[in-house]
């Protein structure tokens, strides 16, 4: 959820609405096969197997962000 909010400051100013549906609307399209996969996983390993492993996909966003440039105080891009 957090991409939506970080990574449309990154596109160009005619891009940038494309970039925020792209980022939104990718974890939307993942959340599908996530969800019939952890169904799955929960009756076939248990619940608190399932949810730690829903819970380590949030560690890759943690870790990928840090990575990322900072954009506080700079212009934001233009064509």
């Amino acid at each position: 959820a957090g991409f939506a909010l970080y990574l449309p400051e990154l596109f160009i100013a005619e891009f940038r609405v494309t970039g925020a549906g792209l980022a939104y609307n990718t974890g939307r399209i993942l959340n599908v096969p996530l969800t019939v996969f952890f169904g799955d996983l929960t009756k076939a390993k248990g619940l608190p197997v399932a949810l730690s492993l829903a819970a380590l996909l949030y560690v890759i966003p943690i870790i990928a962000i840090q990575f990322a440039p900072e954009t506080k105080g700079k212009e934001l891009g233009t064509a």
